[in-house]
């Protein structure tokens, strides 16, 4: 007995392969061409495998056309279920919603009809338009409806396979991104993150409080009498505090500058230090 892989294709499964664009199936083993009509629509591409499903819809009727002596015993069969099958998955890829229900009995009728008017109307290419025709004639509410919307067909692994591949962004030199960052820059590099703007002044603000802080000691130094506070009024003595009031300046110019970087508060705070502080040194 030979080996299951020496056994040759059936001629029926050679004139189907064949028929699907398999051209040497007639070198297949029996086995390798069951399997390989098993996993005809196991194909990556939907497209594929829609193309592959009409063509075997159509085996249905054409193996009756080609190979006649070879399906002779199933042509009955055939025409008496098969046949009705096919036409009715045609009709409903042209209508849908139609107002009357389209069942098995009513093609059959309508077969019958096209059957006395030629009985090898089912042969045709064209027989499925013959058929619909004849529906409209006979049975007009079963083609009242409207086309059907064919919702694309998707496959994820393809859709996956067809995105972008983001691509690795070179390495850049950290110099150049603090570079880009401390100039302001427009951030229109994507190696640049964006990020708000920090407030200065913080070191100019603190500089300005020393010199209030040297100014006042300075004036209180060179007073000839102690400060005294009444009534929110400063009187201090009358000897001059030349440091005091170059120390004051300096404080108020450094206070407006801490003022324009962004430190509003500690800014005009200063600045009313200092002009007190100008003021003292004035009156000493």
């Amino acid at each position: 007995m030979p080996m299951p892989e020496h056994i040759p294709a059936t001629p029926k499964q050679v004139a189907f392969l064949r028929f699907m664009g398999f051209k040497n199936s007639d070198q297949l083993s029996k086995d390798k061409a069951h399997s390989v009509i098993d996993n005809l629509l196991e194909v990556d591409d939907p497209d594929e495998a829609d193309r592959r499903q009409e063509k075997i819809y159509e085996w249905g009727r054409v193996k009756f056309l080609q190979h006649p002596d070879l399906y002779a015993a199933e042509l009955d069969q055939y025409l008496k279920r098969e046949l009705i099958d096919d036409l009715h998955r045609d009709i409903r890829k042209r209508v849908v919603g139609a107002s009357e229900r389209l069942t098995k009995g009513k093609i059959k009728t309508v077969c019958d009809i096209l059957g006395a008017e030629d009985a090898d109307w089912w042969k045709q290419d064209a027989c499925k338009d013959s058929f619909y025709l004849k529906l409209i004639e006979f049975y007009p509410g079963c083609c009242d409806g409207k086309p059907p919307i064919v919702q694309p067909r998707t496959h994820p692994e393809i859709e996956a396979r067809k995105a972008p591949i983001p691509q690795k962004l070179p390495s850049r030199s950290p110099k150049f991104i603090i570079h880009k960052q401390q100039n302001h820059l427009p951030n229109t590099d994507p190696y640049v993150t964006a990020s708000p703007p920090k407030k200065r002044g913080g070191l100019v603000l603190v500089v300005s409080a020393i010199c209030l802080v040297l100014s006042g000691f300075i004036s209180s130094m060179n007073h000839a009498n102690k400060i005294s506070i009444m009534a929110n009024t400063l009187k201090v003595s009358s000897a001059p505090s030349v440091g005091g009031f170059i120390l004051s300046s300096v404080a108020l110019l450094l206070a407006i500058g801490g003022l324009t970087k962004g430190r509003t508060f500690l800014g005009l705070l200063l600045i009313l230090l200092s002009i007190v502080g100008l003021a003292m040194a004035i009156k000493g």
